[in-house]
Order: C-alpha cells, then structure tokens, then sequence
C-alpha cells in the first residue's frame, strides 16, 4: 500500500497520558499497522513518548514534539507530518466507539471528489457527576439535536456551520485549500474551531455531520471558577473573531431559551440551576467580548 494511501490519525495531548493510553486503547481493535497515528506532545518533549512505545507492536504510531503551546500549534504540526491520502483529528482525552473507523472509511469512500469535511459526534462523559455536568450534558445535547433542525446551526439542510476538532476528519486534499489549517497566531487554543469552520464556508468546503463516527469524550469534574474562566476568554477571542469576519452571534439567547422551553428540567430545581450556568456563561462571555474589543489592538 502506498504512503499516499493510507489514513493518518493525529492526536494532540498535554500532560494527560493516562487518557491518552485508554485513548490508544480504544483504537487498538480498529487500526492497523498499515494506519499511522501521529501523536503530537504539545507538554515537554519525551513526556507521551514511553506511553507510545508500550504500543509499538500493536500500532504504527510516530511520535512528534510541538514546543509552542496551544492545540492549534499541535494540530498543525501533526498535519504536516501526516503521510496519509485521509487524516482524521482526536484528541488524547476521547475514547472511539464501536465501528468508528469503519463509518470514516464509509463516508471517505463514498465522497472521493466532494469538497467535504466531515464532524463525528462527541459524547461528553463526565468523571464527577455534580449539577454543572448536568449543564454541560443539557447544553450538548441540544445542539446536536437542533443540528438537523434548521438555519440557527445550519449552512443548508446538510451543512453545519462548525466544527469540534477532537473528532474531524477528510481528506487531506481538501483541508490543503486552506491556507493553514488553524490559525494558531490569532487563536492558539479558544475559537480555533470557530475560526477554521468560517474559513472552510468562504472556501466553499461543507462540514458534514457523521453521527456514526462517534467517541466518548472524557471531562474531568466541571467547576463555576472553570465555566466562569472559560466563558470571559472565550468572549475575548469571539471579539477577535466579530473583527475578522464582520459577523456577530445575536441569536444564542433564543436558541437557549428554546431549548429550556422544551427540556425535561424545565421548573425543576436542577433546571433553576441550568439557567444560573446558562446567565453566568453569558455573563462573562459579554464581559470577555467587551474586554477583546477595548484591548485587544486586533479588533480595531
């Protein structure tokens, strides 16, 4: 089999190498010799190297090490390594399920010429159970319901507008369009994803859902401080990306009302609960937005 042939896994990690070997775990039983997996350590060099030897008889795996922090660094440097004709992006805290690689190679084989890239689904699953798990399991899983609903989410009936790269994948003809694949000056690790699907649009290249193509997504336990952390820097770099693109997200309040009119928490306690994250998010995701906007001397 020629190199251009085969399919490239590249994973990214940062100094969860328990994670990573159940993530490598889970691929044993669907990957091949004849398949490489790039893994990229984005922590200190030689860290992840020991986990990939204890699997070298099992998987064709190279290991690479990225200096610059940030997953966007990662990602692209485990994308210029990558020999495979298909690449396909995980990350070290996501266990494949069953079929996963055989639904890939369905989909790749099925769309050869197509200008595509395609989006697994994610299954979040929590380590420590609390009630902002229950916020995080709410907010996912309403929108990969309202994924085939309608233009909220929607490019078209087919098309979504974004991508969650700890499970994407295509061909690596088509990400080569792009003139890089994330933006790591601009967006080193926040809104990476975002950024990356609003170029694939402008590039005419359609993100396509792949439900079968799913993993187990691993969260370590959720804390306030985290949401409330996450939310502000977040805003900071949506400033960024409002500046780049002239656009602006006026409908994600509707959205979320939407979704808590028809959710099985509704005048709960817990569903008093999931409106306090929601407002907190909000919040500081305004807070955050504000902030990019006044200092950030790119949004001018």
């Amino acid at each position: 089999m020629s190199s251009k042939d085969i399919l490239s896994v590249i994973i990214i990690t940062f100094k969860r190498n328990g994670l990573l070997q159940k993530c490598l775990e889970s691929l044993v039983s669907q990957l091949s010799l004849t398949e490489e997996i790039v893994i990229v350590d984005n922590y200190k060099k030689g860290y992840a190297k020991k986990i990939c030897q204890n699997f070298k008889k099992k998987l064709k795996i190279k290991y690479f090490y990225e200096p610059k922090k940030g997953p966007s660094y990662a990602r692209n440097l485990g994308f210029k390594k990558s020999k495979g004709k298909e690449v396909v992006f995980l990350d070290d805290d996501c266990l494949v399920c069953k079929n996963w690689l055989k639904k890939i190679r369905y989909l790749l084989d099925s769309n050869p010429s197509e200008n595509l890239i395609f989006q697994g689904k994610i299954n979040h699953i929590f380590e420590v159970q609390n009630s902002l798990s229950n916020f995080f399991y709410w907010q996912n899983e309403n929108a990969w319901q309202e994924i085939k609903a309608g233009p909220s989410w929607n490019l078209s009936k087919n098309y979504l507008n974004f991508i969650n790269a700890g499970n994407f994948f295509g061909e690596k003809r088509v990400f080569s369009q792009l003139d890089c694949l994330f933006d790591a000056r601009r967006f080193p690790y926040i809104c990476e994803e975002k950024d990356l699907a609003y170029r694939c649009q402008l590039k005419g290249i359609g993100i396509v859902y792949a439900p079968k193509a799913a993993v187990n997504h691993i969260k370590d336990k959720p804390t306030l401080r985290k949401l409330i952390k996450r939310s502000f820097m977040t805003g900071k770099k949506e400033a960024l990306l409002e500046s780049k693109y002239k656009i602006e997200d006026k409908k994600i309040l509707n959205l979320f009302k939407a979704y808590f009119n028809n959710n099985k928490y509704k005048k709960t306690k817990l569903g008093i609960r999931l409106w306090f994250y929601f407002f907190v998010k909000k919040i500081f995701l305004i807070l955050g937005k504000n902030w990019g906007r006044i200092f950030n001397s790119e949004t001018r």
